[in-house]
């Protein structure tokens, strides 16, 4: 699993004297002893008086049966933090070989140097010294990594958990401090790593809360080397079981310290002015982060983070310099998951017959998406706010068009703040283009609407005058005409008159009497009725005298005809 870490060269073990050397390596050269700049003392050999009690021990591995010796030696396998592959052809040994074996690493355990550090309880002591200096804490640094590279998982299990203590506090002292700790910082990063390079310093570890949080705060492009260590460890964290979130939760706590995005350290060591070493171990833990989930909705969301927090901006670079070498290999590892995750978030729809351009089909599935789940009220809450907006045609589409573009960055995490929902702080949306392209639609449909406007108002203004001219006219026709009585002219009048005649004529004969009605029924005689009157006999023996008179009195009749006639009235005195 820690494949990726970092191996320890072979210069930088010590060398050490034992019976192992047959076994497990070329021969030791003499000598021995550390020199590291402060009290030391040479490693001793096997005294005489130790020769006893080696002879005992040796009756003892001895005396074991054959299962007792396997369980042993398997023990001791397992104490040597071996790997399965490298035990299966030590397994095969004869009893005999086990056996020496299993002294020899007995002995060599209980032979080691003596020196200042002989036990992890001596590197802790030392660690908590006040006041020490750059050189000092150095040299203490290179030979507990040494230990815990070489010692066996007891060894590791008694540094526990106030060793790894101890670490993180020189590891929040160099963060504290000028240049002159980055090498210290960098040693920190490599003891932890060879803690981590077991299952019981994992557990260790895991069991610290402030470790990896305190380690994730190495992620800084500004120290390449210590960032590359810190970045290697973390993606092959990111591997463990519970790793990956522990991960992601060191990273969060390390963002919220500095108030920084959570992932920009690690976006800031992939830019063109990083070394190329960095930009690998970069990629390694973004592709570690965004791949080990297994809901795909949470990969796409940390692949979407990763690119607005500003991997978008690099991604030609990182393309354009990822010819070979491990950088083309883990950009091919996120260009491959990407396209996978899209086929798969696209077939999650193929059996759902929706029209997505249609309003009703997109409502009624998103209805049903959160209908009796926690994000119900939410829904209805939105749906109950948008009914606020304003009755306008042109702030309505306004407000739906910015809470379209926020709505836009929030989920799909173009431009904006990526949120994090652990905590309180608000998103950083970016809708000043949106505003500012809002106002200048306004502003157009506003003039649009003004040269409307003017053009109405000068078609009726052309109306209005042309209107008044007609009306000028009429007027002036009306003066140059000459009137009559009820507006006639005078040569209408006049042949009027022609045809009725003068208005001395006598008038019309009255109507005859009704069938048999031949006198009057009144006591009085009445003319017309009862007998001639005196001045109708007048009349009638005058009326020859009148030339022209009968003829005038036949067109008076004529004409009362023809207009009862023109109006529908008839009567029985027009009759006859």
């Amino acid at each position: 699993m820690y494949n990726s870490m970092p191996r320890l060269k072979r210069r930088e073990t010590w060398k050490r004297r034992s019976g192992l050397d047959t076994w497990f390596g070329r021969p030791k050269k003499a000598g021995g002893g550390i020199d590291r700049g402060y009290d030391t003392v040479p490693r001793t050999e096997l005294r005489p008086d130790d020769e006893e009690p080696a002879t005992e021990y040796t009756a003892k591995i001895d005396a074991l049966d054959d299962d007792q010796l396997e369980r042993r030696f398997e023990e001791m396998l397992t104490d040597m933090n071996i790997g399965e592959k490298k035990k299966e052809p030590l397994r095969k040994y004869s009893r005999d070989q086990k056996k020496k074996m299993l002294v020899a690493y007995k002995f060599v355990n209980a032979q080691e140097g003596r020196s200042k550090f002989e036990k992890p309880a001596d590197y802790v002591s030392y660690l908590n010294q006040p006041e020490l200096s750059v050189g000092k804490l150095h040299s203490c640094l290179e030979n507990l990594r040494i230990s815990l590279t070489n010692n066996p998982l007891s060894w590791i299990e008694e540094f526990g958990t106030k060793g790894i203590e101890s670490l993180l506090t020189t590891l929040n002292v160099c963060y504290t401090n000028d240049s002159r700790y980055d090498r210290v910082q960098y040693e920190c990063i490599r003891c932890l790593s060879a803690i981590l390079n077991n299952t019981v310093g994992i557990r260790a570890v895991f069991d610290c809360r402030e470790a990896l949080p305190v380690l994730a705060r190495s992620l800084d492009a500004r120290k390449p080397h210590c960032a590359l260590e810190a970045a290697k460890v973390l993606a092959a964290i990111c591997l463990i079981p519970n790793g990956h979130e522990k991960v992601l939760e060191a990273i969060t706590m390390a963002g919220e310290s500095s108030r920084r995005p959570r992932l920009l350290p690690i976006i800031e060591g992939l830019s063109p002015k990083a070394p190329e070493s960095l930009k690998n171990g970069c990629m390694q833990l973004m592709n570690a982060i965004i791949t080990e989930p297994e809901e795909l909705e949470f990969r796409m969301h940390l692949r979407s983070e990763f690119m607005r927090t500003g991997l978008y901006d690099l991604m030609d670079s990182l393309q354009a310099g990822a010819e070979d070498g491990g950088r083309l290999i883990q950009m091919n590892v996120f260009d491959t998951h990407a396209a996978a995750d899209q086929e798969e978030f696209l077939a999650k729809f193929d059996d759902v017959r929706v029209d997505f351009h249609d309003v009703n089909e997109c409502f009624e599935l998103v209805k049903n998406l959160v209908v009796e789940t926690p994000a119900e009220p939410y829904l209805l809450s939105i749906l109950q706010h948008l009914l606020f907006i304003r009755d306008d045609e042109l702030i309505r589409p306004a407000y739906y068009k910015l809470i379209e573009e926020c709505v836009t960055q929030i989920v799909l995490h173009k431009n904006g703040y990526d949120p994090d929902f652990r905590l309180t702080q608000r998103f950083n949306i970016d809708v000043q283009p949106l505003i500012e392209g809002l106002i200048e639609k306004s502003r157009a449909e506003e003039e649009r609407k003004v040269e409307e406007l003017k053009s109405k108002l000068e078609a009726a203004i052309a109306a209005r005058q042309e209107a008044e001219a007609r009306v000028a006219h009429l007027e002036q026709r009306l003066k140059t005409a000459p009137s009559g009585p009820g507006g006639v002219t005078q040569g209408n009048i006049a042949a009027i008159a022609k045809v009725i005649g003068s208005p001395g004529g006598p008038p019309p004969p009255p109507p005859p009497p009704m069938p048999g009605q031949r006198g009057c029924p009144s006591s009085t005689p009445h003319a017309g009725c009862c007998g001639p009157s005196p001045s109708s006999h007048a009349r009638r023996t005058a009326a020859p005298s009148h030339a022209g008179g009968t003829q005038a009195s036949a067109a008076s009749r004529d004409a009362i005809r023809s207009k009862n006639a023109s109006t529908g009235y008839t009567s029985s005195w027009s009759e006859a």
